[in-house]
């Protein structure tokens, strides 16, 4: 009996390791694609643009970001007061998304339209800017 059991709690925990459902969850925090979106936005961000980012994209990016010498303050500038917006919008989250960019008032007739700069498997970013 004791050798059945041992048997069945090795099997279930090969099962959790190579599940990979950790690193996939929605519960985690994760953003798969946070390092090379991080990469990619540090070569364009500039010093009057915010990013807008919701958890759980913005605790991956923020730590990324750092890593290639973004100050963490283009994740807490106004996006109001920025003159362009990168939006960093995870791959399923595009509804739950619109209605943050409609409260900071990005969707209105000041902003130019949302348009995709990257895609990654994990999330897509987009960029609009101030009319002038």
């Amino acid at each position: 009996m004791a050798g059945a059991s041992l048997t069945l709690c090795a099997t279930l925990s090969i099962g959790v390791l190579t599940a990979d459902s950790i690193h996939t969850s929605e519960e985690t925090g994760t953003l798969g694609d946070a390092r090379w979106i991080a990469r990619d936005l540090a070569s364009q961000l500039g010093p009057r643009d915010a990013l807008l980012a919701v958890a759980p994209a913005d605790g991956p990016l923020e730590y990324y970001l750092a890593e290639w010498g973004v100050s963490r303050d283009v994740l807490r500038r106004d996006p109001s007061t920025a003159d362009r917006v990168f939006a960093v919008v995870k791959t399923g989250r595009e509804q739950v998304f619109e209605p943050v960019l409609r409260q900071r008032g990005l969707l209105d007739a000041t902003w130019d339209a949302l348009r995709p700069v990257y895609v990654y498997d994990s999330a897509t970013v987009y960029v609009t800017q101030r009319r002038q």
